[in-house]
């Protein structure tokens, strides 16, 4: 616990964000480089990323797509390190969260979209399919790339299955289910 709670100290109590749209967000860091993505899982201000995308952050900016910005308090409301999953409150209602669907009933061959801010680019929507699950990991061809971490990973409904994680280099792009969150 003495680990975790250093590695707390250092995202929060500032951390760096930008959100963009309802469900697709980029996190910024001090000097205002895009560094991962985030998603809006609760209409009373409560977002969730990976938590290597907050890691050493500094204060927080969420910017969304009215171009209004938040720069007020994130208090951690939750996190699962093995899993590189937190969950973010902020003092905002009246939001639009992702809908959520059960991630153990993926299956393979499943069609994906990705949402997510690589790079700067907000928003960025890539789709392929479902490669493989296994514990802890869907596997997909729905290209991802540096700063997709913390989007959405969204089954053919719209529902969100995943949250983008990790890519490697055999084009395995891969998420943390959404049953994690």
């Amino acid at each position: 616990t003495e680990i975790i709670a250093r590695q707390l100290k250092k995202i929060l109590p500032k951390a760096s964000i930008q959100y963009r749209l309802h469900v697709a967000t980029a996190f910024v860091n001090k000097t205002y480089k895009v560094q991962g993505s985030g998603i809006i899982i609760g209409a009373d201000g409560y977002r969730a990323t990976n938590f290597h995308v907050l890691e050493g952050a500094q204060y927080v900016n969420i910017l969304f797509n009215d171009g209004s910005v938040y720069s007020g308090n994130a208090v951690i409301a939750g996190y699962n390190i093995p899993k590189d999953i937190v969950v973010l409150k902020i003092d905002k209602t009246n939001l639009k969260p992702v809908t959520f669907r059960n991630s153990d009933t993926v299956a393979e061959n499943e069609s994906v979209t990705a949402i997510s801010s690589p790079e700067g680019a907000f928003n960025s929507i890539s789709t392929g399919t479902v490669q493989g699950t296994s514990y802890g990991v869907i596997s997909t061809t729905a290209y991802i790339t540096n700063g997709s971490s913390g989007g959405g990973l969204f089954d053919s409904k719209g529902q969100l299955i995943g949250i983008i994680d990790a890519y490697d280099t055999e084009k395995h792009y891969m998420s943390v289910p959404s049953n994690f969150i």
